[in-house]
């Protein structure tokens, strides 16, 4: 079996037309993805404690009902985020070194809905993938997305916690352009 992971990245003008499009092949699976995958597999209360995105303590609880990646519009604190830090990934990461806040003003992006989108299968293969879009619609000011991070959390618990960053080369977001992310999740039968 083998794990693929990979992000797309779209910058749109704002006549939302392309600008320029890349694709990053993901490295960085983070230590919060192998203790929720424990306790998916074992439905055990005895996994690892993690660290949750705000840096605190806790033994994540028995199993993730329901694990999501989504979140509505301006909410920042599930699903894709983006953060403006180059320190490069290391396993034992739990948050963006440089989250770049919601909002409206100079140094801040909207961010539009983050969805789970294009789940399929194939016999060798399944996949899923995650999207999302951040806007600089700030009256004057360019934003510099360096990370991405896939934030996420269970449904009986409050703890949010970051199970992929990446380290991404400069990516510049004018005022009126969007970034379009997509980060695909894959497995293959080898």
């Amino acid at each position: 079996m083998k794990l693929n992971l990979w992000w797309t990245l779209t910058k749109r003008d704002c006549h939302n037309q392309p600008i320029q499009t890349i694709k990053l092949d993901g490295h960085s699976l983070v230590v919060a993805f192998i203790a929720i995958l424990n306790e998916q597999a074992g439905q055990t209360s005895i996994a690892p404690t993690t660290l949750n995105v705000d840096g605190g303590t806790r033994t994540t609880i028995s199993y993730f009902n329901n694990l999501t990646a989504q979140s509505p519009v301006s909410d920042a604190s599930l699903g894709l985020v983006i953060g403006s830090n180059n320190t490069p990934v290391a396993f034992t990461h739990f948050s963006l070194y440089g989250k770049i806040p919601q909002g409206i003003n100079a140094g801040q992006i909207a961010h539009s809905q983050s969805s789970t989108i294009l789940y399929t299968t194939t016999p060798t293969s399944g996949s899923f993938a995650v999207n999302r879009s951040f806007s600089n619609v700030a009256p004057a000011g360019t934003i510099t997305a360096r990370e991405l991070g896939w934030y996420t959390r269970g449904d009986n618990i409050a703890s949010t916690f970051m199970i992929a960053r990446e380290v991404i080369p400069d990516t510049t977001i004018q005022v009126g352009q969007t970034l379009d992310v997509t980060m695909t999740v894959e497995i293959q039968l080898t």
